[in-house]
């Protein structure tokens, strides 16, 4: 390594100029401002950013670790002395749901140490196994992995620093992160950066984290990534891209155009020129799976059960969504899940419009199902204004019940429904998804109750969704009392 470049990155700091100066030194030019700014703020513990395409998330997270592993940087601490720069073990990882997606960010590295660029005098040696590894001068290690198959291609080293590309397309990531990942960082001051747009398959609890890291007082952070902030982003690609109308509204960006206004981010939010794809694909926002919650595959699954409805073979739970008496008020849905079958199966669906029945009449449908059933548990939701009343005339009556009160907390039905959302696509031994219904082909009136598990979105307060919640509130259950091995080593 060359005196002046040796000089130069002693001078490099951990604050806007230091890093540019890093990136011009080695890579040959600065971050684009996204990018820098993202350096900057996401340095919490667990990080998600939610790029744009073309916003250059690869080329970003190739850049980042070069730095992070060269400083050898932890989490709350800038640099280090110079003997631990020298003699500390230092761990990083980039990582994707497949090796060939994280891989893409180590061919960046292979391409500059093989052409003599600065990263060649870095690096001590690339090991150009599968998958590969980037030791640095100071003895920073740099992995490449998968985390296919639940993460247990990760090897059990503690890292300082992860990065994890197209997280989204990981449904149950959640349990990777909180099982693999962040384990992997305790002890050593780890940070984990989370990087990619949702899919229809992403795991919800990614949706979580990036509406808590809109809270600058989180345990995490969340930034959207804009396309526009890209200044290396060419002129020619960015007029291509405003003319896809699955992007933009065409009516809308030609009334900005006729106003004689430059195209900016401001503008084309001011005149409703993106559409909700665009908002997602171009300036990055968070829209969970295209705005839908169940993977409709899963769902389809989930109404081709081979049994009919009657009487449970074996345990049972039943809950009930409770709709008001007024027609414009919503159904009562009550749900009986059949323990005794593996798949868990849906044995009874009682779904009551609203202003259909009044409350005596409930009571006495919900007595009357136990009686038949004989549940080992009642779940009711008792957020409406009758709450505690509902739950002492159902206790009066001698019904074994559980309220739920997850009304006006965001996370405990989120919380439900996630668990839903993982019993739908989990495997069994010999079988996929632990939730059936019977097939809609026999049954036609749950070809509507299919539908709301088809189109529902997290933002549902406009959404038939009685059945989904009835659902949610019977698999909460059936996890809390059925006596049932682990799945894949995963308690719920």
């Amino acid at each position: 390594m060359s005196i002046d470049l040796m000089q130069g990155l002693a001078a490099c700091g951990d604050d806007a100029k230091g890093i540019q100066k890093f990136n011009q030194l080695v890579f040959g030019s600065p971050l684009h401002d996204g990018q820098l700014d993202t350096a900057l703020n996401c340095r919490k513990e667990t990080n998600l950013i939610s790029p744009g395409n073309s916003w250059g998330k690869t080329e970003y997270v190739a850049r980042e670790a070069v730095r992070y592993c060269w400083f050898k940087l932890v989490h709350g601490t800038a640099y280090t002395s110079f003997h631990d720069w020298l003699t500390k073990d230092y761990r990083a990882l980039v990582c994707s749901y497949q090796f060939d997606v994280a891989k893409e960010s180590y061919q960046r590295l292979e391409r500059l140490y093989d052409h003599g660029t600065p990263v060649t005098a870095l690096v001590s040696r690339i090991i150009r196994s599968d998958p590969p590894k980037v030791e640095f001068s100071n003895g920073s290690v740099l992995d490449f992995g998968s985390l296919d198959q639940g993460g247990r291609h990760v090897e059990a080293t503690r890292r300082q620093a992860i990065w994890v590309d197209e997280v989204g397309h990981m449904p149950d990531f959640r349990n990777i992160y909180r099982g693999i990942l962040y384990p992997r960082t305790i002890g050593v001051q780890g940070v984990i950066w989370l990087l990619g747009t949702p899919k229809p398959q992403t795991d919800p609890w990614l949706y979580e984290v990036a509406r808590d890291g809109e809270n600058p007082d989180s345990y995490y952070s969340f930034r959207p990534g804009s396309s526009f902030e890209n200044t290396f982003w060419p002129s020619s690609e960015r007029v291509r891209i405003l003319a896809n109308p699955e992007l933009f509204h065409q009516a809308s960006l030609q009334r900005l155009h006729n106003e004689g206004l430059e195209v900016s981010i401001e503008n084309l939010e001011e005149y409703g020129c993106f559409t909700e794809m665009g908002r997602q694909v171009v300036l990055g926002e968070f829209i969970l799976a295209g705005g839908l919650y169940f993977n409709k595959a899963h769902v389809l699954r989930m109404f081709r059960g081979e049994h009919g409805f009657g009487l449970p073979t074996g345990s049972c739970v039943t809950a009930w969504d409770l709709g008001g008496s007024k027609k414009s008020a919503d159904a009562t849905v009550g749900i009986t899940l059949d323990l005794g079958t593996k798949p868990w199966t849906v044995t009874r669906l009682e779904h009551l419009p609203g202003g259909t029945v009044d409350w005596e009449e409930k009571y006495a449908l919900i007595e009357q199902c136990s009686a038949e059933d004989k549940p080992f548990v009642i779940g009711v939701d008792v957020t409406g204004g009758t709450g505690d009343s509902i739950s002492e005339e159902l206790f009066n009556r001698g019904l074994p019940i559980e309220p739920f009160h997850f009304g006006g907390s965001t996370n405990k039905k989120l919380d439900m429904l996630r668990n839903l959302q993982s019993r739908m696509e989990m495997h069994g031994e010999g079988f996929k998804g632990w939730l059936r219904f019977p097939n809609f082909r026999e049954y036609p009136e749950l070809e509507e109750r299919k539908k709301e598990f088809d189109f529902y979105r997290l933002e549902d307060t406009k959404l038939t969704q009685d059945t989904v919640m009835a659902m949610a509130m019977a698999t909460k259950l059936a996890v809390d009392y059925a006596d049932v091995e682990p799945l894949l080593g995963i308690h719920l």
